[in-house]
């Protein structure tokens, strides 16, 4: 949005042609999408803690700093922050422009204008998945939360995101070429093995071993 204003004030004083608004828009959703599993990690940071034996929590990025202590407050508000404005509010936006593209695309002129980004990927047929490629992200960046404490859950969590998307992937083909859908299927199934290899290295789990079964 500075950018755009800048583009109004100056570029005409060097006569040169502004920016226009939909295609500000939709460069500025093609960096938050491309960047949208780093930056919702990055958000999620202030919900990424470990225990000690005493009972305790610790930021896994900043040890130093104790969860659920007064130096958390601010973390976890940044991060609160961080979450409803992109990792919620940006997926929002776009699985309703998802949901309205069919009919939006022919009832507002520059729609496609706005949403390129979100929809110029994929077989008109298949317009609908880039919520699911957000949908995959959001779930691969929620998985350092829930088994923060855990690895052979991490794993299992990342097996099981993997194991849903993959099949999806394979039978929709989404991408408008066949090499970027064979590259995204092998992409998967790449991550699959690593994370199945990973599993020989991540110690027993304290409960028994139903992490490991389930990945056998």
């Amino acid at each position: 949005l500075g950018c755009y204003v800048l583009s109004k004030t100056l570029l005409p004083m060097i006569k040169k042609p502004t920016w226009e608004f939909p295609k500000t828009v939709n460069s500025a959703g093609q960096i938050w999408n491309a960047m949208y599993i780093t930056i919702t990690m990055t958000a999620f940071l202030p919900f990424q803690c470990y225990s000690h034996p005493n009972g305790q929590s610790s930021l896994l990025k900043f040890p130093d700093v104790l969860c659920w202590e007064e130096d958390y407050s601010m973390w976890l508000t940044l991060g609160v922050i961080f979450t409803l404005f992109y990792g919620v509010g940006f997926f929002t936006l776009c699985a309703v422009a998802n949901w309205k593209a069919p009919s939006a695309s022919h009832d507002i002129p520059r729609f496609t204008m706005f949403f390129r980004f979100l929809l110029f990927r994929f077989r008109t047929d298949r317009w609908y998945w880039g919520t699911v490629l957000m949908t995959r992200s959001l779930c691969m960046s929620l998985v350092p939360i829930v088994g923060s404490n855990n690895g052979n859950l991490q794993l299992l969590l990342f097996t099981m995101t993997l194991g849903t998307f993959l099949p999806a992937q394979c039978y929709v083909m989404p991408w408008k070429t066949a090499l970027l859908n064979y590259a995204d299927s092998i992409t998967m199934l790449v991550l699959l093995y690593v994370v199945g290899g990973a599993n020989s290295f991540v110690g027993k789990a304290e409960d028994g071993e139903p992490y490991s079964i389930f990945m056998l």
